[in-house]
């Protein structure tokens, strides 16, 4: 039993983690498609990175500096962001699956009411989390999950989802924040060796 789960968690960090870089990818790949709190996040990064590079010299050190601490709340709430929309995708499509498969289930011999009645219950309750799911969407403001009453405890159990499956993927800061902070940094590093 026990290496079955660590099997379900390292195929569930390895889907998370796919679908993580897709949205990544997906929602910091075009600027008319960028959610105002992405958005925010580069712009900090922009505002900041030449002060960053004038107290840090060591390249590697200022980049860090300026997604960690100088740009640290927009860059969480990008990510945010950006880790809800995934967990939001991929719970959407394994509740649609496990509702598709519960509903196709039926029990071999029509007599046996405890199964059938087993059965049932396993549909009603796979669709209605089916149901939920499709209510989930991601605040593009704050990074948030909106879905009526259930949002705070949803939030709640993706930011704890989020410290479980950090321990396999433990950057949090999306690549391309890292990567517009490096170029940043680099671009400004030149900026200030030139004066």
């Amino acid at each position: 039993m026990q290496r079955r789960t660590s099997k379900t968690i390292g195929r569930l960090a390895l889907a998370v983690a796919m679908v993580t870089g897709g949205a990544a990818q997906a929602q910091t790949g075009a600027a008319a498609a960028k959610p105002p709190v992405v958005s925010r996040a580069e712009q900090c990064l922009r505002s900041k990175v030449d002060r960053v590079v004038a107290d840090e010299p060591d390249i590697a050190a200022a980049a860090s500096f300026l997604v960690s601490y100088a740009c640290a709340d927009e860059v969480a709430g990008a990510t945010r962001f950006l880790r809800n929309t995934a967990y939001v995708q991929l719970f959407s499509t394994a509740f649609k699956a496990g509702a598709a498969a519960a509903a196709a289930s039926k029990p071999a011999v029509q007599g046996q009411s405890q199964s059938q009645g087993a059965g049932s219950t396993a549909a009603a309750a796979a669709m209605t989390a089916s149901a939920l799911m499709s209510q989930l969407k991601v605040d593009p403001e704050n990074g948030d999950v909106t879905a009526g009453a259930q949002a705070t405890q949803i939030n709640a159990a993706l930011g704890q989802f989020s410290n479980i499956m950090g321990q396999f993927l433990p950057d949090n800061v999306p690549v391309p924040l890292r990567e517009l902070a490096g170029a940043l940094v680099l671009e400004a590093h030149e900026r200030h060796r030139a004066k």
